[in-house]
């Protein structure tokens, strides 16, 4: 699972990598890459050859990585048919039923433990910088870092639209809920579920559950299910979703939502930044934080975000933050990036930003940090 890189240098840096694992079992996700193969099959024209978020981030870059001091690594390998764009000869694999069992064989977190594996080995010593796709793969990454400088010592800031850190029955719950009400609502992430296997919507609960993260040293940055306003509703499925969510800030959570995040701005990140003990800092951004408010290309637009610029100006206060040595950055990634989807426009007009909010979320990373 592991493709064979090269790690020239002595200077601790940024090292970038791909990781493009995409195996999400609802029927939209499968019919888009059935579609894909298909087409390609009968030597379809397409109109952008990037197969993957990786290839997508080095097309924007160029040469600005090994300018700043950083470099470019490679992919973590993934088989072919859990990836965007799987091959001719993976058709028969592309139903909903491979990847259903793929999830329930604990095929995420496989991967994840396949992937710490490979920062120990590959990227070690320097600062693992994922590009991909499956939110769950953070958790390799995580895995990697907490058994390196201890969960006590690793910060974790997450940027989402959504809370991934809900068992899956839960999320299941109020999905089911919001459709009969006609709420709006985080979309399901597979199908109805009734136990818990580590994947996307889960893995940060999973993280702390196994002391690989401390609660009280994870801050959650930009969900938009409106937890507050479910608060007063009596469905048994919104009281045991609003019990967990609870739990999770008594345990020490920070959790800032897009209403709070847009009423107050960054500043509020600030504060509670503030408040950790712990001097390494990992910064994970979903690409869905600005789901609708500029972001297109992301595999879930089931929530509203909040603006690039906003999100922008919380990664520059972050850069602000190491250049004085609060903290030392020791990983970032960004994922949920849906290559398919890189520069649609939709009928209204308005266009696809993805592109631009990477470039500058990444530029301000690795111009402001200097080893």
């Amino acid at each position: 699972m592991i493709e064979k890189i090269s790690m020239p240098g002595q200077k601790r840096s940024i090292r970038f990598f791909g990781a493009s694992l995409d195996a999400l079992d609802i029927p939209e996700a499968v019919n888009i890459k059935r579609a894909y193969v298909e087409a390609l099959s009968l030597g379809g024209y397409f109109q952008s050859n990037l197969q993957d978020p990786y290839d997508l981030f080095r097309d924007i870059m160029g040469n600005q990585i090994k300018e700043c001091g950083h470099q470019n690594l490679g992919r973590f390998v993934v088989d072919s048919w859990l990836t965007p764009k799987p091959q001719v000869s993976d058709l028969d694999l592309i139903r909903e039923e491979s990847y259903r069992y793929f999830l329930i064989n604990d095929g995420f977190r496989a991967f994840a433990q396949l992937l710490r594996d490979f920062v120990k080995a590959h990227v070690f010593p320097h600062i693992p910088g994922m590009i991909g796709v499956d939110h769950s793969l953070t958790g390799g990454v995580l895995m990697a870092l907490s058994e390196c400088f201890g969960p006590e010592n690793l910060g974790v800031l997450v940027f989402d639209v959504h809370t991934d850190a809900i068992p899956l029955p839960i999320r299941s719950g109020l999905v089911q809920y919001a459709s009969e009400v006609g709420l709006p609502a985080v979309s399901t992430i597979s199908k109805p579920m009734t136990f818990d296997p580590y994947t996307t919507g889960n893995f940060l609960s999973h993280l702390i559950g196994e002391k690989i993260i401390l609660p009280k040293n994870l801050i959650v940055i930009g969900p938009g299910d409106n937890a507050e306003k479910l608060r007063t509703l009596s469905d048994k499925r919104v009281v045991d979703y609003m019990r967990h969510y609870d739990s999770l800030v008594e345990r020490g959570v920070k959790i800032i939502s897009k209403d709070q995040l847009q009423q107050s701005g960054p500043a509020t990140i600030q504060k509670d930044l503030d408040q950790l003990e712990c001097s390494k800092l990992y910064v994970s951004l979903d690409v869905d934080v600005s789901a609708q408010c500029g972001v297109l290309a992301t595999r879930f637009v089931d929530l509203v975000g909040t603006e690039i610029s906003i999100i922008l100006e919380a990664a520059f206060n972050i850069v602000e933050l190491l250049s004085l040595h609060r903290f030392s950055l020791v990983g970032l990634d960004i994922m949920e990036i849906d290559i398919q989807k890189i520069g649609a426009r939709l009928s209204s007009g308005i266009e696809d930003r993805t592109r631009d909010f990477i470039r500058e979320f990444i530029g301000a990373i690795v111009q402001g940090v200097s080893y």
